[in-house]
C-alpha cells in the first residue's frame, strides 16, 4: 500500500513541471522580442524577472528586468503562445506590436 502513496504525490507534481516550463518558454519571448524592439538593452533572458501572469488565452506576462543600473517592468501581451505586443510599465509610450 505504501507505493500508491508516493505515486498519487508525483502524479499531482507532474503538470506543475510542465506549467513551470511553459512560463520559462514565454518569459524567454518576451525577452527576446523586448530586446528586438530595443525596448531593453541586449541581455540575457536570465536578466529577466517573473513579476506576474493574468488571463488564459489572451495573457499579460508582467517581467522586470534587472539591470546594472536599473529595474524596469514590461508587460508582455500574449494570444495563447504568440507575443503580441510589449509595452515598458513605467512609460506607455514605447510599445513593440507584432
Amino acid at each position: 500500500m505504501r507505493p500508491v502513496f508516493l505515486a498519487l504525490p508525483l502524479a499531482l507534481m507532474l503538470p506543475v513541471a510542465a506549467a513551470a516550463a511553459d512560463i520559462q518558454e514565454d518569459i524567454r519571448a518576451c525577452a527576446a522580442e523586448a530586446t528586438e524592439a530595443g525596448l531593453v538593452a541586449a541581455t540575457d533572458a536570465s536578466s529577466f524577472r517573473f513579476v506576474s501572469d493574468k488571463g488564459n488565452r489572451n495573457r499579460v506576462l508582467t517581467l522586470k528586468v534587472v539591470g546594472p543600473d536599473q529595474t524596469i517592468e514590461l508587460d508582455c501581451k500574449m494570444k495563447r503562445r504568440d507575443v503580441v505586443e510589449v509595452v515598458l510599465a513605467e512609460d506607455q509610450t514605447r510599445t513593440a506590436a507584432r
